[in-house]
């Protein structure tokens, strides 16, 4: 009965623990996005030919 307890938390906490962690890292991408894409001139703006758009169209499809 025990196992079946400590089975139920697991699989209930678990999930939420990912959710909030791909959220954390989103948006920390998002920001960082934001920063490389800024109007700006900055020495990071010239490594980066990609716009903003492009960008975040590239991570959707990595998610």
């Amino acid at each position: 009965m025990e196992s079946i307890a400590v089975t139920l938390i697991g699989v209930t906490v678990t999930p939420i623990g990912v959710v909030e962690s791909n959220s954390r890292s989103r948006a920390v991408m998002e920001l960082k996005i934001d920063e490389l894409t800024s109007s700006e001139p900055t020495n990071s703006n010239r490594k980066w030919p990609w716009s903003g758009a492009t960008l975040t169209r590239f991570c959707d499809e990595l998610a």
